[in-house]
């Protein structure tokens, strides 16, 4: 996925609207700025604040990040769940529904920072225990103790998900074209529709003049 790229054009839109309303509010022009470099710079923002933090260049920790434990993807017996457990109270539910409440007072991951200095100990522990059962086996066990939750889903699975049909967010100008995500936003409770197919080669030529029509 071309985030950066996407972004990009993300933030430019932001500023143009921004300038055309300071326009009308000042009626005074600008010049909107964006690129590449900045916006991979602002998706960086957390790692950013804390290399200036503690000077640590951080490391890689898959689905992980690097101030929580657990926040990350573990594998079921059919799939991938993210759990997170951004503070010690949901940990000790965690330990709680995995059926070992002991972990939530053991003197290593008691605490977020204990279990940060042991990251790979509690994530085997948990992973052991997760790949027992399914999906949605966890899923409802842990949505029930209030632990937050999510199945990593293939693009099949997404596409066949109640939800994305309830937003209508893919659609298709027409029958013989492929359907395609929409617009991420809606006005009034609607989505703008697809755009129109590409129109077939000369179909405008009654529009054009003479001299830009198109030959057969």
């Amino acid at each position: 996925m071309s985030i950066i790229d996407f972004g990009s054009a993300m933030w430019a839109v932001i500023g143009i609207l921004s300038a055309l309303h300071r326009r009308q509010v000042k009626h005074s022009g600008a010049t909107v700025n964006a690129s590449l470099l900045e916006t991979a710079m602002a998706w960086m923002s957390i790692g950013v604040a804390n290399y200036n933090a503690d000077g640590e260049p951080g490391g890689r920790h898959g689905s992980g990040v690097a101030f929580i434990v657990p926040h990350r993807a573990y594998s079921t017996s059919d799939g991938d769940l993210i759990v997170s457990c951004a503070n010690d109270a949901l940990f000790a539910r965690l330990c709680a529904a995995l059926g070992h409440p002991e972990w939530s007072t053991d003197d290593r991951f008691a605490t977020n920072a204990g279990r940060l200095q042991n990251r790979a100990e509690i994530d085997r522990l948990i992973g052991e225990q997760l790949g027992k059962e399914t999906r949605a086996h966890w899923q409802e066990l842990l949505q029930g103790a209030g632990i937050p939750s999510a199945p990593i889903q293939t693009t099949a699975e997404v596409l066949a998900h109640e939800h994305t049909h309830a937003l209508g967010i893919v659609g298709s100008p027409s029958e013989d074209e492929i359907g395609l995500v929409g617009l991420p936003l809606s006005f009034d409770g609607h989505r703008p529709p697809p755009l129109h197919a590409a129109r077939d080669i000369g179909a405008d030529n009654d529009q054009l003049p003479e001299v830009l029509k198109v030959r057969p």
